[in-house]
């Protein structure tokens, strides 16, 4: 034993135990009050923002408006009261939820499909439809927008095209945002139609885009179901293969007139038999649904989707301006009214 060794009671070392215990339990203890203490100060601001079905929008009259809209036609005891049956609420896709700049994303598919057909067949390139689409002049494109379209996968059984505008979506990237394209769907759009949906509205898309490509976009990445799209749609040979399999193949016509104007009001009433109470639109290809929306007996809402902000792009459409100023339409500028485009911080 060393000289200065000095033993202990057992008791001495349960005390000392004991106590060091004590101290950790306060410890945690103060720990514990203190985690309850702040968030309990924080459950106001997220209470908040779990209450607001619209917190990618900014607080401006037009969020309101949507708002307040939505609470009088879904309240049984409000004057506005609208039967399930009969919330209807139709988007358009391109430049309302989808980005439609530098151009329509069917279109920039088209042009990279001819672009890799021409590399693969070099006398192709003589084509000028060919020869623009690899030299991604746009102006020239535009001008024979329908004959890229159907050009470009013409034979192509359906599915085949569907697969092409999901792989597309998926992998190519914007040329200015670099993100791939299925991204670009304005966020604020997206969470109004879902806070819509969660309010049983029956929400659709109604494209002037092919059914095929807006379709896969909508089923595959909002949550729409197939029914639930409307767009142009390209004539179909029927073949049976001689496994007995149906194949379903793309000729180089367009079935029926491309839904904008007049058609889409036509396709609305065909699909679903009755005017909408909601309407979203940003170009004159969309005004007819907008009136059609307007003429219902129901309480209505018009809007009309503004771009002038330079995080996406600036661009306006005076005529569809003027007439939504005129017939009192809720104009819904992306400066002003949206806190995030593409869902970014």
């Amino acid at each position: 034993m060393p000289l200065f060794s000095i033993p202990f009671p057992s008791s001495f070392h349960r005390f000392e135990l004991n106590s060091a215990s004590k101290a950790i339990n306060h410890i945690r203890i103060s720990i514990g009050l203190l985690c309850l203490f702040l968030f309990a100060a924080a459950q106001p601001a997220l209470g908040q923002r779990k209450k607001d079905p619209l917190s990618l929008w900014e607080d401006t009259p037009q969020k309101a408006a949507i708002l307040e809209f939505v609470t009088a036609v879904t309240d049984r005891s409000s004057d506005d009261f609208v039967p399930v049956a009969d919330r209807v609420a139709v988007f358009d896709f391109d430049g309302t939820v989808g980005c439609e700049k530098p151009t329509y994303m069917e279109v920039a598919l088209a042009m990279q499909q001819l672009c890799q057909t021409a590399q693969a067949q070099p006398a192709l390139q003589r084509n000028p439809l060919y020869d623009a689409a690899c030299r991604e002049d746009l102006d020239y494109i535009d001008d024979t927008v329908y004959s890229a379209l159907l050009l470009a996968f013409e034979h192509y059984p359906e599915t085949a095209y569907q697969d092409s505008v999901e792989q597309f979506l998926s992998t190519e990237l914007h040329p200015r945002f670099q993100r791939p394209y299925r991204e670009l769907t304005y966020a604020p759009m997206v969470q109004l139609i879902n806070f819509l949906r969660r309010k049983r509205f029956s929400v659709w898309l109604c494209s002037g885009s092919q059914q095929g490509f807006v379709g896969t976009f909508g089923t595959q990445h909002l949550e729409f179901q197939s029914w639930e799209v409307i767009g142009s749609t390209v004539e179909l040979r029927y073949d049976t293969l001689a496994s007995g399999e149906v194949a379903l193949t793309r000729e180089d016509a367009f079935r029926s007139p491309s839904p904008d104007g007049e058609v889409k009001v036509l396709l609305i009433q065909n699909r679903m038999g009755k005017a909408p109470i909601l309407a979203f639109g940003n170009s004159m290809g969309d005004f007819e649904m907008l009136v059609y929306t307007q003429s219902n007996a129901y309480r209505n809402l018009e809007l009309i989707l503004v771009h002038d902000d330079a995080e996406e792009y600036e661009y306006s459409n005076t005529s569809l301006e003027s007439e939504a100023q005129a017939r009192d339409w809720l104009q819904v500028g992306m400066k002003a009214n949206f806190r995030t485009v593409f869902g970014e911080e």
